[in-house]
């Protein structure tokens, strides 16, 4: 009987189907981390964001006091000397510009002071919201 050498059609369709479903499953492996490391991108951009516009905030309480970063309005430069107007229209016009620089054109913030010494610092990307950063300023 003579002793045959190398592989057969069935194994080498057998180890081509194996590596097509390794490599389909790395595929999607690939795709899912790329989405949560995404998410988790966005998430860090929103709390930086975040906790820069609350430490600002916290610089000028006169503004929050007037609830300025709660309101809409056109934002002037500031330079060396502002009002408390100014500065918080200055402080906004930073914290919408990083979002637009670090979650794009899909990114939206706000500030909503329910209280006169409590704001919530919202930032959204896609419709969803991502951060709601809930501020407490002393008494």
């Amino acid at each position: 009987m003579r002793h045959r050498s190398g592989s057969s059609l069935i194994e080498c369709l057998v180890a081509l189907a194996v590596f097509a479903v390794g490599t389909g499953c790395h595929a999607t492996w690939l795709a899912h981390s790329l989405g949560v490391h995404a998410r988790a991108s966005r998430s860090f951009a929103a709390t930086t964001l975040a906790v820069s516009l609350a430490e600002r905030m916290r610089r000028n309480p006169e503004g929050l006091r007037e609830g300025l970063y709660a309101k809409a309005a056109n934002f002037p430069e500031c330079q060396v000397q502002c009002e408390n107007a100014a500065l918080a229209m200055a402080d906004l016009q930073a914290f919408h510009d990083g979002i637009g620089r670090h979650l794009g054109p899909r990114g939206q913030g706000r500030v909503d002071c329910p209280e006169p010494r409590v704001c919530v610092i919202r930032i959204a990307w896609a419709g969803q919201e991502e951060l709601a950063w809930r501020l407490r300023l002393g008494a």
